[in-house]
């Protein structure tokens, strides 16, 4: 079974990184994109995930309500500033990202 990935990212250049960076090294998973919090807990809804990758400030909120309500999935939280908290199940990267690192993640938190 494809593993399913939610990107939680307001930026479109951001986001289409993160896109070429999953075709290019993880082809077979199943990938959305949400812009926004709203947008999040719409997928949410309707849909299972495996990992999570959440920038940690969003225009339309901050990301702890999806922190909240995803707590017990693996998530990758990525921030323009330093984060030095660990939460269960929850890897942290700081902007700008280096490809190789969210790769490691990647592999880490959805192919143990």
């Amino acid at each position: 079974m494809n593993k399913k990935v939610l990107i939680i990212e307001d930026d479109p250049t951001t986001q289409r990184l993160y896109a070429h960076i999953f075709r290019e090294h993880f082809p077979e998973v199943e990938l959305d994109i949400a812009c926004s919090v709203r947008k999040a807990t719409e997928h949410l809804q309707n849909n299972d995930y495996d990992l999570y990758i959440v920038d940690l400030m969003l225009s339309d909120d901050t990301s702890g309500s999806i922190m909240i309500n995803t707590y017990y999935r693996p998530m990758i939280v990525i921030s323009g500033i330093e984060v030095n908290n660990k939460l269960h199940s929850v890897e942290y990267l700081q902007k700008p990202i280096r490809t190789n690192e969210l790769v490691s993640l990647v592999k880490k938190l959805i192919y143990k």
